[in-house]
């Protein structure tokens, strides 16, 4: 049971159903190299109710999706700051019976002022197939090398969660 604030030292006890899902980050700066989609490999679980996700090896970066039906997956991941113009980017892929890029976000930097840290969210609403997996890609095209962060709230993060049939 969860405890919600109900008002004045009032707590009422509530029960949630255990939702279907998986939340990842990663927890460590990654460089990736200019000019390649280079998948993000997960290094932590915040939840995963339904052993989605396959800790060790290759398939570290990869959520499988254990029932069918509709899922919302949403993707986020920052660069440092550069001066340099060019492209950042985010997808989500998907092989099994769904094959392909299933959200991709394009960032172009046109300004050569620099930024703190520079962004990227990839929400979507999917319907796959029991054993489809879901993996997360970035892309730079400013620098040689770039840092992806994992600082905080910056950190690359994956969340799949199932909303129905």
């Amino acid at each position: 049971a969860v405890q919600i604030f109900t008002g004045t030292n009032t707590f009422t006890n509530h029960i949630f159903p255990r939702v279907l899902g998986v939340g990842l980050i990663h927890t460590s700066d990654m460089v990736v190299n200019q000019s390649t989609w280079t998948t993000v490999p997960f290094s932590a679980e915040r939840w995963d109710r339904g052993e989605m996700h396959t800790t060790g090896g290759v398939t570290i970066a990869t959520v499988t999706i254990v029932r069918t039906g509709i899922y919302i997956v949403t993707a986020n991941a920052s660069y440092l700051n550069s001066t340099n113009n060019g492209e950042l980017g985010l997808r989500i892929m998907s092989t099994g019976n769904r094959v392909g890029i299933i959200c991709e976000h394009i960032y172009s930097r046109t300004s050569g002022s620099p930024v703190l840290r520079e962004g990227m969210v990839c929400p979507t609403t999917i319907d796959m197939t029991a054993n489809d997996t879901i993996y997360v890609q970035t892309f730079q095209s400013t620098d040689a090398t770039r840092t992806l962060t994992s600082s905080g709230e910056y950190s690359p993060k994956l969340a799949v969660t199932y909303w129905g049939d």
